[in-house]
This record gives structure tokens, C-alpha cells and sequence, in this order.
């Protein structure tokens, strides 16, 4: 298992991007860090994605509420004043923090979810069972009041047609 990371940190990643240029936000999912994009970013930093965006990681923990991680990731963007929104780039429970951090007025180019459970996922349930039941495994439950006040937000519904939705739920209804 990841480290939890007690304070949120959005971190710049060296090498690539001016300051004025788009940033990519990476954010990870449950019991991860951010280096689970270590991979990625490298292989980035040698095409020319590296000279027309910056790249950053944003670690949370994973234990709190999806909406206080998503409100906490806006305050982490707001203090960076970017000057465009980014694009970003997020993995299971990161794709529900990201859009937790629109429906709190986070602006976003694009989201790019990679297999994140937009309609919760059955495995807490086994989480559950071993005693993990942290806030931000609750809210991923189906059904949860927070993952039906997010579906239904207003502000990330408009926001859908910027979404884009790698092996991840979304069921017969709720479309990106």
C-alpha cells in the first residue's frame, strides 16, 4: 500500500514546460501516490507534449471524503494560478476527486478518467468486510449519497462533454 499522504500536495514535475504553458494535472487513485505516473510522465518528457505543457502530480489522502479532497485540489489549483485551466489526467478515485473539484467551481480543460467507478464500485464492499471503512471508500459505495449528488450536479453535467472515459463505469445512463 501507498503512504498516506496527510497534506494534499500539487508538485510541478521537472524538466518539461513553461511557466505560461497548459498544465496537466496528474492525480492518483485509492491507495496509491503519485508515482503510479511516473511511467507515463516519462515517456511524455521525450515527445513534444514536454515542450508545450507543464506536468504536475497532485498526492492527497485517500482516507478523507471525495469532496473534501476535491475541495482541497481546488485550493492546491487556485494558489498556482495557472492563467488557463488544466487538463487532467486522473485514476479511479482521482476521477471522482477531480470531478468533485469541478462541481466546486474548478475549471477544466479536459478530464481524462482511467478506470474510475463514476457509479461506485462493488469492491468497497470487500473493503468494508477487512474493516477499511474510511470516508473516501464510503463514498465510492453505489448508490452513496455523495456519488448521486455528484452525478446530478448541475456544474459537472455541464461539464461532461470536456470528459473523457477510459475503462471506467458509467452504466446505461450517465455518459461522459
Amino acid at each position: 500500500p501507498a503512504a498516506i499522504t496527510l497534506l494534499p500536495v500539487l508538485t510541478e514535475v521537472s524538466g518539461c514546460g513553461a511557466a505560461a504553458s497548459r498544465p496537466i494535472v496528474f492525480v492518483h487513485g485509492m491507495d496509491e501516490d503519485a508515482s503510479m505516473f511516473d511511467d507515463m510522465i516519462d515517456y511524455f518528457k521525450t515527445t513534444s507534449l514536454c515542450t508545450d505543457y507543464s506536468f504536475w502530480t497532485y498526492s492527497y489522502n485517500w482516507t478523507l471524503s471525495v469532496s473534501a479532497n476535491g475541495t482541497l485540489l481546488k485550493t492546491a489549483v487556485d494558489a498556482k494560478a495557472f492563467g488557463s485551466d488544466p487538463i487532467f489526467v486522473a485514476h479511479s478515485m482521482g476521477g471522482l476527486v477531480t470531478r468533485s473539484y469541478v462541481t466546486d467551481g474548478g475549471g477544466v480543460f479536459s478530464l481524462i478518467t482511467l478506470g474510475t467507478p463514476h457509479l461506485g464500485s462493488t469492491l468497497v464492499s470487500y473493503l468494508t468486510v477487512f474493516g477499511a471503512s474510511f470516508p473516501g471508500i464510503t463514498d465510492m459505495t453505489p448508490g452513496s449519497a455523495f456519488l448521486t449528488s455528484l452525478n446530478s450536479d448541475v456544474t459537472n453535467t455541464a461539464a461532461r462533454t470536456k470528459y473523457y472515459l477510459i475503462a471506467g463505469t458509467a452504466g446505461a445512463v450517465w455518459v461522459c
